[in-house]
């Protein structure tokens, strides 16, 4: 295409165009001001833009203007199927290069017999066509000389680019629209500061926990809320975040709601941090009042099960504990499954949402890497939830590779730990096998976390009728409760589960254990259960 003939009306023309670019407002009256500029300025009879939907393989008109209404070639809110024959459907394969249709050519897609010319441009950015401009002259009527197809397809770039423009802009708001959603129907304190550690969004669950409404905690400094010893911890915890890269972060709140009651929150924060410095921090808070509640009536329990002397009476309430305890595992569950992988997955999806919108290659690779690193911590805490609930060698292998495989996670913590297996490894009853497999599991796990220990030794012993477990570290040890009934009163529900699992097997659980002595605990199964 050659250049225009009239350099000073091209340049007017041509400014006019980027000025809808520059103030794009997101509607239809850009797509008609394009097209009034052309009837009036360039020697066409009328001008009319089309945006193509790939999903229906459509085009849709959305905007004409026309020296006089026989100029006009399609009319308002009119879709048009897309066809391979046509020449309309050429123009969105092909290149930024005009297609153009003659007088008596015939197009299936739109009755163009009665015009002279009527010369199709891809509505074209990024390399995406997102539509079409026609430009039509009726016979009689001059017609676009070579200078003036170089005005029209530089038009019909600068449509492409306002489409384009127009598009993202209304992804962006269905985005925001879907993350406000999202923050506004959250059960938890869903908070965002600025970096100096100002409020700038609260949802309205604050109302709720804390007794604010949201416009009152706004501007305000996180610290006018919270004690002085969670101001800071959080302090601490951002410095360290900052100083070691650590976009995620774990900390604890006590915050004053507007009656003066005291809550406890944990809250898992993220942090954005540029130049060594920290631009926005944001976070999840959850109220665990509850489950401080749910402590409190299991020591109440506890209480009422050492008062009682009827055993009838002591198995309701120990029942009503085990209930209780079962309770606090499924909140557990709840919690982590919320608080680790779907944290991740939300994460990822405003990641994803904001990889559609970035144009340069460098920070798409960065945004990509990062979520990268969200699959991959998703993954690992989702496989380490699973294995943790039930792993799947116990019942593929059985009890003495389901042992072994507890005493390699306490040597992966940093324990030294040993395994020993006395008798012939044999197969046992589906719930036997499950028992010993807990009982080990929450010794070993009250040694790592409990005992300081530094080893642990595990004997595994195959007798002819009972199966015996010993679990020794030379940690902290402690003073073990008189009686059952004991150790719910003090909330040890992890002991309560191993005792309650040996009894039901007619077996028994003894726990050895003084101070700066380690602690031994001894457990005896019956192979077959009593009144078999």
């Amino acid at each position: 295409m050659g250049r225009s003939q009239n350099p000073e009306l091209e340049r007017e023309i041509l400014l006019q165009a980027l000025s809808y670019l520059a103030d794009i407002d997101r509607d239809e009256r850009i797509y008609a001001s394009i097209c009034r500029m052309v009837v009036e300025k360039l020697p066409v009879d009328s001008c009319s833009i089309f945006l193509y939907d790939g999903k229906s393989n459509s085009l849709h008109h959305v905007a004409s203007d026309a020296r006089r209404a026989e100029a006009l070639l399609e009319t308002e809110d009119i879709r048009l199927k897309v066809n391979g024959d046509s020449r309309f459907s050429r123009c969105l394969r092909g290149d930024s290069r005009p297609v153009v249709l003659e007088e008596g050519d015939v197009d299936p897609l739109l009755d163009t017999s009665g015009f002279k010319r009527v010369i199709l441009f891809p509505l074209t950015s990024r390399g995406e066509t997102l539509g079409l401009v026609a430009y039509a002259s009726l016979p009689g009527s001059p017609v676009p000389g070579e200078g003036d197809l170089s005005i029209l397809g530089a038009i019909a770039a600068i449509a492409g680019a306002v489409a384009l423009q127009s598009r993202l802009a209304d992804e962006l708001e269905r985005s925001e629209e879907r993350y406000q959603v999202l923050m506004e129907g959250a059960r938890d304190l869903v908070f965002v500061l600025d970096g100096g550690g100002r409020f700038l969004y609260v949802n309205p669950r604050c109302r709720d926990m804390l007794g604010y409404e949201a416009e009152e905690m706004l501007g305000r400094y996180f610290g006018e809320f919270v004690s002085g010893e969670s101001w800071a911890q959080t302090v601490s915890a951002l410095r360290r975040a900052v100083s070691s890269g650590e976009r995620f972060l774990d900390y604890q709140w006590v915050i004053a709601g507007k009656d003066g009651r005291l809550l406890t929150l944990d809250v898992r924060a993220s942090v954005v941090v540029s130049g060594g410095e920290i631009l926005r921090h944001q976070g999840i808070a959850r109220d665990v009042s509850q489950e401080k509640a749910l402590h409190e009536e299991l020591l109440r329990r506890g209480q009422e099960l050492d008062e009682t002397r009827s055993n009838e009476e002591r198995m309701r309430g120990y029942l009503a504990v085990a209930t209780l305890a079962q309770e606090e595992e499924r909140a557990r569950v709840a919690r982590e499954l919320h608080d680790g992988p779907v944290q991740y997955l939300v994460a990822l999806r405003r990641q994803l949402d904001l990889l559609e919108k970035l144009g340069n290659r460098k920070e798409q690779a960065s945004v990509l890497k990062e979520i990268d690193s969200l699959v991959e911590r998703a993954i690992q805490d989702l496989r380490e939830f699973s294995r943790n609930l039930r792993p799947p060698i116990l019942d593929d292998f059985g009890l003495s590779y389901a042992v072994e495989w507890l005493v390699e996670q306490v040597q992966k913590a940093g324990i030294q730990g040993k395994l020993t297996v006395e008798g012939e490894p044999r197969r046992l009853d589906r719930d036997i096998e499950v028992a010993c497999f807990r009982i080990t599991q929450e010794a070993l796990a009250n040694a790592m976390k409990h005992s300081k220990a530094s080893t642990v030794e595990v004997m595994l012993a195959f007798r002819e009728d009972m199966v015996e477990i010993r679990v020794a570290d030379n940690g902290q040890g402690f003073s073990p409760p008189g009686s059952l009934t004991s150790l719910a009163r003090a909330g040890q529900m992890g002991l309560v589960g191993m005792y309650e699992r040996a009894e039901l097997l007619g077996g028994s659980i003894r726990i050895d254990s003084e101070p700066s002595k380690g602690t031994t605990v001894t457990a005896r199964i019956p192979v077959r259960k009593p009144g078999i």
